[in-house]
């Protein structure tokens, strides 16, 4: 016995638990045994990961009892609406005692915005590295993550779902982005780019709230749109929070009209040029001492062109509540955007009476001439504002009743007990969302309904809570079963799919016995050495293949990152692969160079999927490979025929780099006679219409990766 099996066998009999066995390779890697490199320490019978060591480590025996909130930076109250309501948010939830951590993407204009969340006890992080080691270190604690905007959803549910997947996933749409850019389009010089836009996040929008577990909206009526798109959602509607005064300043004193805006949002820069140049005029002929005054961050060139004697251009302020007190009228001459605005509903908490359009007034409930007025063309809109600037029974009326509105439906109380609700609430019955029984303290384990679907051609809605279940067939040699039992850990750790595993054994069996787990997925042994795919064959031969959406295939001589089933089928899910493999990491035995891992790059879509070390297969091309050719025994050549039986049909094949594979325990023809294999490959290609090796390792389409990978295993 070598040196090498005598130290496995020792390690294979010391009484240690798996986890503890990962803890003793994490040190011994980073001390004595560093040099030594991942490779050589497969003899301690765990996987040699090559990226955060933590990723191995498993959860403390801590409760999951924290809240993560994700956003594209700190909140910036000072600056936009949508940072203002998250700010009070923040505040709500650490009134009410929820231990709250935040991630940005990216870091504010400001340091000092972060330094405000942790000085309020809110553990802060910033950009996507720190993000990702933070969610594997610590995705165990929360028991909610809170996703703020579609772009950030799209790129931070994945790796939620795999490091955090007992929390409750909550999307906070902060607006409908599709419908604003829909509207927007109307008073575009070209309306073309809006309308892509509008379509790619319609899709982009939809899938972040079918993949989350509960949705947030922040008016009744984007919650009706988005329930009448998919009437399977879990909406609560959060909407804008403000702090209310007591009583609004007086009258007397009070001059001129007001806007307060985010420059950045396109709606504003439209309000402000149409005021000045339609309605401003019509206003002043009436009035011709009144003046406009615009404040407001990010102020393009176009409003900074518009100062005059009649309008001030003030720009960006800290404190903006001397304005609200001094102002006489605010205005809010809004054409198109979504969700409810934060500025009207700043102007009301404040006592400022508005005169606003539709658009300006949707979500909040206002009713024309009780809370507010409300105009659309022009002239009435100006005829609004005069009425309203020289009506002093008018502007008491609508002052307080404004004040009252604020305080029944966006007061800070109010949206405390609504976040209250939206956080404690059971969710409804899965439909394709969560899965009783698969979390731990009672709450619900989730289940990923992500699907990036953005530039997809087609997009496939996900499965149905009845077409959940994988059956993962595999090949094992005894001699090195305990690999396989290893995999098998991770196969069944899925946390959104229900998986039949079985196992085929093939060869003389070993001195030590299989790991008891492995042993009851066994379903096949033999003691000669049949050929992979001749086995495969006889498993799904007493199998009701139909039962399963997917069909996974998979090598015992592989190591797996954590969470692979439910990161790589979301992706295949999303991107309509038919046929998908992992991408191989670069320290991998390779026979195409193809497969390996490309750097920034989610998927491909492609004309190749190997036959090993992994692949997936989905319903829809059963039929055209099913059951598998055995007159390529060991599967050589296989692959250059599948794309020609499955682009037939118009399907998909795939390469998902965003969770790649280690393939490098054995090399392939360690076990099987290479020569022999070639020439069976030789003739079955010659029987069958097929691809050649330059036309099959080509991608056709990339999809580019916006957020965290997987840490090559």
């Amino acid at each position: 016995m070598s040196p090498i099996d005598l130290l496995r066998q020792l390690w294979r009999a010391l009484p240690i638990d798996i986890h503890w066995r990962r803890r003793i390779k994490h040190w011994l890697l980073q001390g004595p045994l560093a040099a030594l490199g991942s490779r050589r320490m497969a003899v301690l019978d765990v996987p040699a990961w090559d990226g955060d060591w933590r990723v191995l480590l498993p959860p403390l025996d801590e409760p999951a009892d924290r809240l993560l909130v994700i956003d594209w930076k700190p909140p910036t109250p000072d600056l936009d609406s949508g940072s203002y309501r998250l700010r009070l948010i923040l505040d709500l939830l650490l009134e009410s005692g929820v231990a709250v951590d935040f991630i940005g993407d990216c870091e504010a204009e400001r340091p000092d915005y972060a330094e405000a969340l942790r000085a309020r006890g809110i553990r802060t992080l910033i950009g996507p590295t720190a993000a990702l080691e933070h969610l594997v270190a610590q995705g165990h604690r929360y028991k909610q993550v809170w996703i703020s905007r579609p772009e950030f959803a799209e790129v931070y549910l994945a790796p939620v779902r795999a490091y955090a997947p007992q929390a409750m996933v909550i999307y906070d749409t902060v607006d409908l982005h599709w419908v604003r850019f829909e509207r927007g389009a109307a008073f575009a010089a070209d309306p073309t780019e809006l309308l892509e836009r509008a379509h790619r996040y319609r899709r982009l929008e939809l899938a972040n709230a079918r993949a989350a577990d509960r949705v947030v909206a922040i008016t009744e009526d984007e919650r009706a749109r988005l329930l009448q798109e998919d009437p399977r959602l879990d909406v609560h509607v959060l909407p804008n929070v403000h702090p209310v005064v007591d009583r609004a300043a007086p009258l007397n004193g009070r001059r001129d009209l007001f806007f307060i805006g985010g420059f950045q949002h396109e709606p504003n820069v439209d309000a402000m040029l149409y005021f000045a140049a339609e309605i401003l005029p019509l206003v002043r002929a009436e009035l011709p001492e009144v003046r406009l005054r615009i404040v407001g961050s990010q102020m393009p060139e176009s409003i900074r062109r518009l100062a005059s004697p009649a309008i001030e251009v003030v720009g960006y302020v800290a404190q903006v509540e001397p304005y609200f007190d001094q102002a006489r009228v605010f205005v809010a001459p809004l054409r198109h955007g979504a969700g409810m605005k934060g500025k009207i509903g700043q102007s009301l908490s404040q006592g400022l009476p508005v005169v606003t359009t539709s658009i300006g007034a949707e979500g909040m409930g206002l009713t024309h001439e009780q809370d507010a007025l409300i105009a659309e063309d022009p002239a009435d809109f100006a005829a609004a504002v005069t009425r309203l600037y020289r009506d002093e029974t008018l502007w008491a009326r609508l002052s307080e009743s404004g004040l009252a509105l604020m305080r029944a439906r966006y007061s800070m109380p109010v949206v405390a007990e609504r976040l209250r609700a939206l956080l404690t609430e059971s969710p409804p019955e899965p439909v394709s969302g969560s899965v009783p029984g698969v979390g731990t303290g009672g709450q619900p384990g989730s289940v990923a309904r992500w699907s990036r679907e953005e530039g997809a051609q087609r997009a496939s809605l996900p499965p149905r809570e009845t077409d959940r279940r994988i059956l993962i067939l595999g090949v094992y040699l005894p001699g090195i079963a305990n690999h396989a039992a290893m995999i098998s850990r991770e196969l069944l750790g899925s946390h959104d799919w229900e998986i039949d595993l079985y196992w085929a054994s093939v060869g003389p069996k070993g001195d030590e016995p299989p790991a008891p787990q492995l042993e009851s997925l066994t379903r096949l042994h033999s003691p000669e050495r049949l050929p992979k795919f001749v086995l495969l064959n006889r498993l799904l031969a007493e199998i009701e293949i139909e039962r399963y959406r997917y069909l996974m295939v998979v090598d015992d001589d592989i190591e797996l990152p954590p969470g692979f089933v439910d990161r790589f089928l979301a992706i295949q899910e999303a991107r309509d692969f038919t046929l998908a493999q992992p991408a191989r990491t670069h320290d991998s035995y390779t026979d195409h160079p193809f497969v390996n891992q490309l750097p920034g790059v989610e998927s491909r879509r492609t004309r190749f999927v190997e036959i090993g070390p992994l692949f997936s297969l989905r319903r829809d091309g059963f039929a055209a490979l099913l059951p598998f050719d055995e007159e390529a025994p060991m599967g050589w050549g296989l692959d250059f025929v599948w794309p020609i039986l499955l682009g037939a049909q118009g399907l998909w094949l795939g390469i998902v780099d965003a969770v790649p594979v280690r393939h490098a325990l054995r090399k392939p023809v360690s076990t099987y006679d290479y020569t022999q294999t070639q020439d069976a490959m030789r003739a079955f290609l010659a029987r069958h219409p097929h691809l050649s090796l330059s036309e099959a390792c080509i991608a056709d389409l990339t999809y580019p990766l916006t957020g965290p990978t997987t840490s090559a295993p």
